[in-house]
């Protein structure tokens, strides 16, 4: 059997790779619209440049995108979880590691010292914001 932990930082992982290598379908297409009705060259060109970004993207499984963003994840849970202390750490530690084995680009910074941490985790980064419910 899969431990909890394990279980999270796996399918925490794979989420951060799908978000930052694929578009929404509906994403794909408004770009493929907006370069078929661009009249600009240079406009036509930068569309067609991030097009392709995200079509080698899917097909590399590298980032479509060289800045990867700030990491966010938003946790709907029960108001009685068994194990609710420890989806932080199983979260971070995806973060640790999608770091390098997506890769992603290491954005947290220490705003005091103004030295990137290298593995995109600091105080309150990633964001985790809880929703609790009756379920």
């Amino acid at each position: 059997m899969v431990e909890f932990e394990g279980l999270i930082t796996d399918v925490a992982k794979r989420l951060l790779m799908y978000a930052v290598t694929t578009l929404p379908p509906d994403v794909k297409e408004a770009l493929k619209e907006a370069h078929r009705r661009e009249r600009s060259p240079l406009g036509r060109a930068q569309l067609e440049a991030i097009i392709k970004n995200a079509e080698l993207a899917e097909e590399t499984g590298r980032p479509i995108c060289q800045d990867t963003g700030t990491i966010n994840f938003y946790i709907r849970a029960g108001f009685y979880p068994t194990k609710l202390h420890r989806v932080e750490e199983a979260l971070r530690r995806a973060v640790k590691e999608a770091t390098t084995e997506v890769p992603l680009r290491p954005n947290a910074v220490n705003p005091f010292t103004n030295e990137n941490t290298g593995n995109n985790l600091g105080v309150g980064i990633p964001n985790i914001e809880w929703e609790f419910t009756q379920s």
